[in-house]
């Protein structure tokens, strides 16, 4: 599928009718860079997994003899937010469109062999998958140069592959339609989820420091992490059920990371609405050396992840008006969140949001810019939009929407490679060598998906303005 994609043509404002105008600039977006996810997987006939291992700074693959980033080494994370997004990209071409067959047939297939091999990943590893794989999914470590393998037990601590696993292996069910296997993710789903609540969750992130990879320790503070990115479990499992009992689940996530991370004036020495990355055994802010520390992206997803459930939810019927009061106070506390946490994050001069800002001095703690977090702003403004009642709101959230579309479209965007993104720019505006999760390229989770979400809420802001002008006639 060829197109004529020209990233100067796209607005640099888009305004209320301008957002139309990009749906169709985003379908190209999001169907080439499928596309090239798909065409890496079929390229390699002997190899079972979705291979982004792509430096987008160079445009060349990694070496397969690099141990670290090459193809040996296989990252639970991508694989489970690959095929979460192929299946629902799937889902969306097979909705929206006549002439994507042969696409949604090279989806299905990859759909088909992802998730039996995810299915039998988890069965290496006593029911978990994990950050580090070889490639016949076994989880693995690294001591310096030498995989050292990880003994995972049924007993053994869910981690964030499990989060990324358990919610791609359900959206897969739900695509093919495959009831069976339907149940044993949501199974998985919900176990992952007990785990959270309940405490028995361990982080299995590595981080990249030149050529180490160092185990993420946190066991002197309690992220908001792991519950935060649950509510996209939840959302995959209220997408398909539309029951109370899933709703329940989505709000305890939400209400957990409000109550604990977000605040609503109980720390007097913070902002309003600042949101705290850590917090302590005592459950206040985190302080390290002086210093309380939030990632602003972090806290972006997370208002656009509740707002999407929240739009989900109105349609629930039969239930009090005690949870709907809940989603009317969702709906209009999560845009204070956006701008609250957009205005510590954004650097309007390099256009980006940092990776880590200091609450305590008002200043970035690291001023990297990776590229997630905008696109996931972009869902969040959206949503803000479509769903708030208030009009300076809209306003608002409509202007930041425009500043993160820019950024993301002139910055990080890559047409020449297929729509792939830089992972990360610096205060120069220039590319860095720093890798915020995975030295392997995004899978279409935080882009594509993000921007599904875009196109969703922009057909359904249109919808409201038609009505509103023949309700007017």
């Amino acid at each position: 599928m060829e197109h004529n994609f020209n990233k100067t043509e796209l607005p640099s404002n888009p305004s209320p009718p301008d957002l139309a105008a990009v749906r169709d600039d985003y379908k190209i977006i999001i169907s080439r860079a499928l596309e090239a996810v798909l065409d890496r997987y079929e390229d390699n006939d002997n190899y079972p997994w979705v291979d982004t291992k792509l430096d987008i700074l160079t445009g060349r693959d990694f070496p397969d003899d690099d141990i670290i980033r090459g193809k040996h080494t296989v990252y639970g994370w991508i694989q489970g937010r690959a095929l979460e997004s192929i299946a629902e990209h799937a889902k969306w071409l097979k909705n929206n469109t006549i002439s994507c067959r042969p696409l949604i047939e090279r989806c299905t297939k990859v759909v088909k062999k992802l998730s039996d091999r995810l299915i039998r990943t988890r069965k290496l590893n006593g029911g978990h998958c994990y950050f580090f794989m070889d490639e016949a999914g076994k989880a693995c470590s690294f001591d310096k140069d030498k995989r050292v393998y990880v003994n995972l037990t049924p007993d053994s601590p869910y981690n964030y592959s499990d989060i990324f696993c358990s919610k791609g292996l359900y959206a897969a069910a739900c695509y093919l339609n495959d009831q069976s296997a339907q149940m044993q993710a949501k199974n998985y789903c919900i176990e992952v989820i007990d785990a959270l609540l309940s405490g028995c969750f361990r982080s299995d992130q590595h981080r990249f420091e030149g050529d180490l990879c160092l185990p993420v320790n946190d066991n002197d503070k309690i992220s908001h992490g792991p519950v935060s990115i649950a509510i996209g479990i939840a959302n995959v499992l209220f997408e398909d059920n539309k029951d109370i009992d899933t709703a329940r689940i989505a709000v305890s996530l939400i209400e957990h990371t409000l109550s604990n991370y977000v605040n609503l004036g109980q720390w007097n020495y913070l902002q309003e609405y600042d949101f705290v990355e850590f917090i302590d055994a005592d459950y206040q802010p985190f302080n390290n050396c002086g210093s309380i520390f939030s990632d602003p992206g972090h806290a972006l997803e997370f208002a656009g992840l509740s707002l999407k459930f929240t739009e989900m939810a109105r349609k629930v019927e039969s239930v009090n008006k005690s949870f709907y009061k809940r989603l009317n106070y969702y709906r209009e506390i999560m845009p204070e969140i956006l701008f609250r946490n957009f205005e510590n994050g954004f650097n309007p001069e390099a256009e980006g949001i940092c990776k880590l800002w200091d609450l305590t001095n008002s200043r970035p703690a690291n001023p990297d810019m990776p590229w997630w977090s905008l696109p996931e702003t972009m869902r969040t403004a959206i949503y803000s939009v479509l769903t708030s009642s208030k009009d300076n709101f809209q306003n608002q959230a409509l202007e930041i929407y425009s500043l993160c579309h820019n950024a993301f479209i002139n910055h990080y965007l890559k047409p020449e490679l297929n729509f792939f993104c830089l992972q990360t720019r610096g205060t120069d505006k220039k590319p860095k060598e720093v890798i915020p999760a995975t030295p392997d390229a995004d899978p279409c989770y935080h882009t594509g998906l993000c921007i599904l979400d875009c196109i969703r809420c922009v057909d359904k802001l249109a919808g409201q303005r038609q009505l509103a002008s023949s309700a007017c006639e």
